[in-house]
């Protein structure tokens, strides 16, 4: 691999750190230190977490996982479980011999997949993958094997490959919870952001018995105020759902999901949308102040940007921006808080 000083790997239950030193004055004195090395080295009874400077393909040699005599001890609550098997499995066929309960979770670095009694496993994970490490928090203790005819459950390699890509907006976050969400009818479409308006997650959402629910993954480091926006083919918009971030908390079950109701957070309208060549904007301020106004590309760049004068009430604000056609993302600012729309220019 292409390592750098501090370079590091971790695993749990126990925990065990090992990093890297690179010697570049003398290469050959470059290694990895740590109780990864002294615990007898890596494992197939555990999964890791690899923190590298660079992107890589990792290739691992070995003698393959004799599947038939490998089990692993399960905690109830959350375990690090590798999937030391050399097929992409379906989760609802991997976990075959999991005594799941209702809200038990398994999840990736951005996929994840919730067990409901009528519904099975659904959510964003559809697959297990060949050589990948998983979070799964069970409700009692037991101990997990995987079935032994894999060779039916293979996907195609294109569907993998995209569960494996993470957004490179969020790949920089070392942490994530997720969340269960009934949409309001008309939207399909649901978006994460925090107070700055920097998007924190966001997912289509799938039809699961009656329900359109949303099976959303949620980045971040520290606790934050996030807030619920739902979002369609022509509009993205604030709810009154507001969350704080905590590391591997799920909120909503299939059962009984976190419920978004069709409204407007802040009094902000914004119209029309599609637009030509303006944007009205409807604005209930609490107080006179200035109203920040922004708007964003689909890189992030800031493309226009405004402070408008307002007075306490409601407000008619126009914006003229000069833009090319295409989509954006208005940002925004009153009474202390981003409000997020996604607007598109004809």
């Amino acid at each position: 691999m292409q390592l750098e000083t501090s370079d590091r790997i971790l695993s749990h239950s126990p925990s065990l750190l090992e990093t890297y030193y690179k010697d570049d004055a003398q290469p050959q004195n470059s290694s990895w230190n740590g109780t990864v090395s002294s615990n007898g080295g890596m494992s197939s009874q555990f999964m890791y977490k690899v923190n590298v400077s660079h992107g890589q393909l990792l290739d691992l040699t070995g003698n393959p996982v004799d599947i038939n005599s490998w089990s692993f001890p399960i905690q109830a609550n959350w375990n690090w479980v590798p999937f030391p098997v050399s097929a992409n499995v379906q989760v609802n066929a991997a976990l075959a011999s999991f005594n799941a309960q209702d809200g038990n979770v398994i999840k990736s670095q951005n996929l994840f997949a919730i067990y409901d009694a009528v519904s099975g496993w659904s959510g964003t994970l559809n697959y297990l993958v060949e050589g990948q490490g998983y979070m799964l928090k069970s409700s009692d203790n037991q101990t997990l094997v995987y079935p032994n005819y894999f060779g039916r459950f293979t996907s195609d390699s294109n569907s993998i490959a995209e569960q494996r890509v993470i957004a490179s907006e969020f790949a920089q976050y070392a942490e994530n919870m997720n969340a269960v969400v009934l949409m309001p009818s008309g939207y399909d479409n649901l978006f994460v952001y925090d107070a700055n308006g920097i998007v924190k997650g966001q997912v289509t959402s799938q039809n699961v018995g009656d329900n359109e629910l949303s099976f959303i993954t949620i980045y971040g480091d520290l606790p934050e105020a996030l807030i619920f926006h739902i979002g369609n083919a022509s509009e993205t918009k604030p709810t009154t759902k507001v969350f704080s971030f905590k590391s591997n908390q799920v909120l909503g079950t299939i059962a009984d999901p976190v419920i978004l109701e069709d409204e407007m957070l802040y009094g902000i309208t914004v119209f029309p949308n599609p637009f030509e060549n303006h944007l009205n904007l409807k604005v209930n301020s609490k107080q006179s102040q200035m109203v920040s106004v922004q708007i964003h590309n689909m890189l992030g760049q800031v493309v226009f940007s405004d402070e408008i004068s307002v007075e306490e009430g409601e407000n008619d604000l126009r914006i003229v921006p000069n833009l090319s056609l295409g989509a954006y993302f208005l940002n925004v600012n009153v009474n202390n808080n981003t409000s997020v729309f996604r607007v598109i220019k004809n």
